[in-house]
């Protein structure tokens, strides 16, 4: 049995990140990959 879900989330330092475009001190450049958790949808 396999259940659908469809939901996600944003890790709050990724979003401060892409807010400020930085990460301590450095700054980073775009394209950004942010995040290091997986979502998907299986049927």
């Amino acid at each position: 049995m396999v259940e659908v879900a469809k939901t996600y989330g944003i890790y709050g330092n990724d979003l401060h990140t892409y807010e400020h475009a930085r990460i301590g001190d450095t700054v980073c450049a775009a394209p950004l990959i942010l995040g290091h958790e997986f979502f998907g949808t299986v049927e």
